[in-house]
């Protein structure tokens, strides 16, 4: 969970499958989409909303306000 100012809130971050397992994720929009989402992930996010450049990592973007 992601909580604060330069957040696009309200909304889920990818989804899941018949089985309950999670789906592949778009970054650039948080919907399904064909990237498996890691921790690395979120640690690029977080990076990018404190205004640090995440370099080589990817970001959610599609979190980003």
């Amino acid at each position: 969970m992601l909580v604060g100012s330069g957040l696009d809130g309200g909304r889920s971050i990818g989804g899941y499958g018949e089985r309950v397992s999670g789906e592949l994720v778009d970054l650039t929009s948080g919907d399904v989409g064909d990237t498996l989402l890691t921790a690395r992930h979120l640690g690029a996010t977080l990076l990018a909303l404190g205004d640090v450049d995440p370099k080589e990592l990817s970001p959610i973007t599609g979190v980003l306000a």
